[in-house]
């Protein structure tokens, strides 16, 4: 359900159906209403860069149902992958995201962030494109076999995560590498989406974690996550410390890749 993606203080205010008290005529937008809970949608958002030369699709849940002078679509918008508030504008195809905002600082001046989509106010908004970190995968969890990878994929993919499995066929060719590079599958997220996977994991896969253990998290990390280059795709690349030293697969290409060792100066 979209509902398990939004903000505690966003469902509340979403289920009370409140109004905003503030200034019309001040705003850009005029008047405006909310969606209701239930009609929260799912849009697509197609960002592009500066020079027009890139572009990237970012997933947001769109929670305007009307106002006065503009299309309501991508004007406000809570993007759970980035786990921000923004503002789009479809023609212009430009994001602009809201540093640090809570639903309830919304609230305290709603005239101020939706006008900052219109006059960036470099306090509290900037312009957002960033295909890298957008689509930029993290490994968030070490299964034990491909029957617990798929199973965890099939519930976070039910809460709307994308999710990659890696790893799952090292195993016909483990006799081609030393014992301690073998590899077990392993859950790949998108970074925004990375904190919010490890909760549901450690909610409803207890029993689980006696055979898999999460990665990347502050108890079981140890040691800083390790970012390189893979040299057969270009893409930045991010492994637990713990890895160091270690054969993984990419998740951009599925080629392996050598795990830097600390000394090695990376």
């Amino acid at each position: 359900m979209l509902k398990d993606e939004l903000p505690d203080d966003l469902i509340e205010f979403l289920e009370s159906d409140r109004r905003l008290g503030y200034d019309a005529a001040a705003c850009e937008i005029g008047n405006c209403a909310f969606r209701s809970l239930d009609e929260v949608e799912e849009i697509d958002l197609i960002v592009c860069a500066a020079d027009h030369e890139s572009s990237c699709t970012i997933r947001a849940l769109d929670l305007l149902k009307s106002c006065e002078t503009y299309d309501p679509q991508g004007m406000l918008v809570y993007i759970p992958s980035l786990r921000k508030y923004g503002s789009y504008d479809g023609d212009q195809e430009v994001l602009i995201t809201y540093r640090g905002m809570s639903w309830s600082a919304f609230l305290t001046d709603p005239v101020r962030y939706i006008n900052a989509a219109w006059d960036v106010d470099p306090d509290i908004a900037e312009a957002t494109f960033s295909e890298a970190t957008a689509d930029r995968v993290v490994e968030v969890y070490s299964a034990a076999n491909s029957i617990e990878a798929h199973g965890l994929r099939a519930i976070l993919e039910e809460r709307g995560i994308r999710v990659q499995v890696v790893g799952e066929f090292l195993g016909n060719a483990a006799g081609h590498l030393l014992p301690e590079h073998a590899t077990a599958p392993r859950i790949w997220v998108r970074e925004g989406d990375a904190g919010r996977v490890r909760e549901i994991i450690e909610e409803c896969n207890q029993p689980l974690q006696k055979w898999g253990h999460l990665t990347g998290g502050a108890e079981s990390r140890g040691t800083e996550e390790v970012e390189f280059l893979c040299t057969e795709c270009g893409n930045n690349v991010t492994f637990p410390g713990e890895r160091r030293g270690h054969v993984e697969t990419c998740p951009y290409c599925g080629n392996y890749v050598d795990v830097p060792d600390e000394e090695e100066g990376w």
